[in-house]
């Protein structure tokens, strides 16, 4: 929990001050206990392969450096740092792993423990980037049929693949339906492995996010229970005013503030600051419609819209029932998620369009 909200926290800052990296501080001793965790807790490759030097807005610049070389140089260099309390407590696990295990397999096993734990994440993470693009080519070879709703499948071509393999396809094609695995685990794949095996019959599994999976004879067929329909929403937005779209269970609140009047950090989430004369006041509210493109804050190019919410992991059937806010000159803001960078404020801008999503009970 402390960890999301850590990361919500920069990638706010990251947004009000336009920033499109945001460089965090683990280290090399970081890494090898990652990679003992996940190795204690079992875990495949992806997990064994550690934390990533660069995962989308996210880099580790020093996660190859040693903690104790940074403490020397910032010790030598007079330089200030803050040590959480925290660290010395042993009642988390990292902690333990830290201050009792680490040292003790130093000690006892291998003086440069966390350079092998290190170099083992490194390979493991060359294979796991290897076996996902092949796992990629044979779930695309497998791929009978495609929705937003469902995916289809050929049993024949998944069985003749490495058991290995087959996990990794089944995980792919779960991801592109759910727009990630959040829920699914090893026993999940194991189940539906199950249902490729001869004999297995025509069963049907119910996996986490409202996913049916059945087998259809020779079809592996995976799909949403009773999915949402797509929304078609075009209604205007007063500025400043009230915008009620019931089809799509929100409200749109825009007011007007002159630039002196905003204070405080800039809001992400369902709050954001637009430029007002950027903006204009022929103003909108909209579901998405094909080839619809956004420059989102930070970026220096447009890219599809479809494009930015796969990256942010919104599901398929979400995605025709999110808010837009958009002008004549493109969309300004994808409701609760990103502003647009020319909408963006700046130092010159003198009125703030201020707008607000209001997410309905129902």
């Amino acid at each position: 929990a402390a960890r999301r909200v850590r990361y919500a926290f920069l990638r706010a800052t990251a947004t009000q001050l336009g920033a499109d990296r945001i460089a965090v501080g683990h280290t090399a001793d970081d890494q090898a206990e990652t990679v003992l965790l996940h190795l204690l807790r079992g875990s495949g490759l992806r997990g064994l392969g550690g934390m990533l030097p660069v995962r989308g807005p996210i880099i580790r610049p020093l996660i190859r450096v040693p903690r104790h070389a940074i403490l020397n140089y910032l010790r030598a260099h007079r330089l200030p740092f803050r040590e959480d309390p925290s660290n010395a407590e042993r009642r988390y696990r990292r902690n333990r792993m830290r201050l009792d295990l680490l040292p003790a397999l130093r000690q006892h096993y291998n003086p440069r423990l966390v350079q092998a734990l290190c170099t083992t994440a490194q390979l493991l993470t060359d294979d796991e980037v290897a076996l996902q693009a092949m796992a990629h080519q044979h779930f695309l070879a497998a791929c009978l049929a495609a929705s937003p709703a469902s995916l289809q499948l050929h049993i024949d071509a998944l069985t003749s693949l490495p058991l290995a393999l087959q996990r990794r396809v089944l995980r792919e094609a779960l991801s592109e339906l759910m727009g990630g695995l959040q829920g699914v685990t090893s026993t999940h794949i194991a189940a539906i492995l199950a249902l490729l095996r001869p004999g297995a019959g025509n069963k049907r599994l119910r996996l986490p996010q409202g996913v049916a999976v059945e087998r259809r004879y020779t079809v592996l067929l995976m799909h949403r229970q009773a999915p949402a329909a797509a929304v078609h929403v075009d209604v205007p937005l007063p500025v400043p005013g009230v915008c009620r779209v019931e089809a799509l269970g929100v409200t749109i609140v825009s007011a007007q503030l002159p630039r002196h009047a905003a204070v405080g950090p800039f809001p992400a989430g369902d709050v954001t600051w637009l430029d007002a004369e950027s903006v204009g006041r022929d103003v909108r509210v909209r579901t998405r419609r094909s080839g619809d493109r956004l420059q989102p804050l930070g970026s220096v190019y447009p890219k599809k819209l479809k494009a930015f919410l796969i990256d942010a992991k919104v599901p398929r059937v979400a995605r025709d029932r999110l808010p837009l806010v958009v002008t004549s000159a493109g969309i300004a803001w994808v409701a609760g998620m990103r502003p647009a960078e020319w909408a963006k404020v700046t130092p010159a801008t003198r009125t703030i369009l201020r707008l607000e999503l209001r997410r309905h009970d129902t």
